[in-house]
C-alpha cells in the first residue's frame, strides 16, 4: 500500500485489529486495508470521507500515513521531504518507536536516529534547525516497526479517542471504552435489539452499544447501588439514558426479575476476582451469572475476562467465538457463547 494523503494508520488494542477493519467498512469509504494481527495497527486507505474517522469507536489515535517499506528503507529517509512541509523555525516534534517482534535496535535508538534525520535534513533544506520536545511537541512523528516493515505517520489525534467525554463517574476497573465497542460489533447486536449487561458498573458498554447501533434498549444491572448512580450519570452524559433500564440488583438471581428471554444479546465486563484465594469465588460467581444470563438472552452472551480456563472448563461447549486482546499489560479474553 503506497502512502498518501488518503492513507492513514489506526492504532487500538491489540487483537481488535479486525474489528476496526468491520467498523470502518461499516461506516467509510474503504479503498484498502490490512493489519497484522496482534500488532494494535491497521493500514487503512479510504476514498473520501477522512473527517468521518474520528467518530470510529474502536481506533484510539489516528495518524497520516507518509511512509512504508521493509526496515532497511528507513534508513534512506524517503518521508523527510513530507515531514520537512510542516516544519518552521518555530514548531517543535518528537519520534515516537513502536516495536511489535525482534529487531537489531531498541526503540529509543530508533527515534533518536530518525530525530537526527529530521533535524540534518530540514537545516540543509530550510536553513534552521528544529527544536526536539519529547513531552508536547507541535508535531508528532510516529515509526511503528511491525515485523519486518516500518510504518512512518504524522499523528492527527492530540489526545487519545479512549478518552470519552460522557465519563463523568468514575470506576475502579472500567473498560477502555475501545474494548466495550468492539464488544458490541463481535456480538453482532443489530439495530432495535435489546441488549444486557449484567455487570453493567459505569455504564460503558450500553453507551457504546447506543452510539453504535440505532433503536436499541438496554437493560443495565449492578449490585451497588454507587455505581448504578454514576452509570446513569455517564448516561445521561452520553445522552443515552432515554433508552436505558438501569436496575440495582444482584445479577446471580436476575431472573427472578426478568421473566424469560428479554435480551437478544448480553455483553458484560463481569468482575476478574483477581486477588489472592478469590479463585474458587469467582469461578462460582461466573457459573451462577452465565448460567442467569443464558436464561435471559435469545441469541448469545459476549463477555471479557482473563480466566480462559474458567470459562471454557464449564461452558466451553457453548463457546462460538474466542479471541485474546492485550490490555493494561495483560491479556484478556472475549468470549462468544451461543443462547443455550
Amino acid at each position: 500500500m503506497a502512502e498518501g494523503r488518503g492513507a492513514f494508520l489506526l492504532s487500538t488494542v491489540p487483537g481488535l485489529e479486525d474489528v476496526v477493519m468491520r467498523e470502518a467498512v461499516e461506516r467509510l469509504c474503504v479503498s484498502r486495508a490490512s493489519t497484522h494481527m496482534m500488532s494494535g495497527r491497521v493500514v487503512m486507505e479510504l476514498c473520501g470521507g477522512y473527517e468521518r474517522l474520528r467518530y470510529m469507536r474502536t481506533v484510539e489515535n489516528i495518524a497520516r500515513l507518509i511512509f512504508v517499506g521493509d526496515i532497511g528503507d528507513l534508513w534512506r529517509g524517503d518521508f523527510l521531504r513530507e515531514i520537512a512541509r510542516y516544519m518552521t523555525p518555530a514548531t517543535t516534534f518528537g519520534v515516537v518507536t513502536t516495536r511489535v517482534g525482534e529487531h537489531s535496535l531498541a526503540s529509543p535508538e530508533i527515534s533518536a536516529t530518525v530525530g537526527k534525520m529530521v533535524q540534518e535534513y530540514v537545516e540543509r533544506h530550510k536553513g534552521f534547525r528544529p527544536i526536539v520536545n519529547l513531552r508536547m511537541p507541535d508535531l508528532e512523528i510516529d515509526v511503528d516497526v511491525i515485523h519486518d516493515k516500518v510504518y512512518v505517520s504524522l499523528l492527527m489525534t492530540r489526545r487519545s479517542m479512549k478518552h470519552r467525554p460522557y465519563r463523568v463517574a468514575g470506576h475502579p476497573a472500567a473498560l477502555n471504552p475501545i474494548i466495550a465497542a468492539a464488544m458490541v460489533y463481535i456480538s453482532g447486536l443489530k439495530d432495535g435489539e435489546t441488549l444486557c449487561d449484567l455487570t453493567c458498573g459505569s455504564g460503558t458498554i450500553p453507551i457504546e452499544a447506543s452510539l453504535i447501533r440505532r433503536g436499541i434498549r438496554c437493560i443495565c444491572v449492578d449490585i451497588r447501588t454507587s455505581l448504578v448512580k454514576g452509570a446513569i450519570d455517564n448516561m445521561k452524559g452520553a445522552s443515552t439514558y432515554p433508552n436505558m433500564d438501569v436496575i440495582p440488583y444482584d445479577s446471580t438471581k436476575i431472573t427472578r426479575l426478568l421473566r424469560g428471554a428479554v435480551c437478544d444479546r448480553a455483553v458484560m465486563n463481569p468482575p476478574y476476582g483477581i486477588r489472592v484465594k478469590a479463585h474458587t469465588r469467582i469461578a462460582k460467581f461466573y457459573y451462577k451469572l452465565i448460567s442467569q444470563a443464558l436464561i435471559s438472552v435469545r441469541r448469545n452472551i459476549t463477555l471479557i475476562t482473563p480466566r480462559r480456563r474458567t470459562i471454557e472448563g464449564a461452558f466451553g461447549d457453548l463457546v462460538t467465538h474466542r479471541r485474546v486482546v492485550f490490555q493494561g499489560g495483560n491479556y484478556s479474553w472475549i468470549f462468544v457463547l451461543r443462547g443455550d
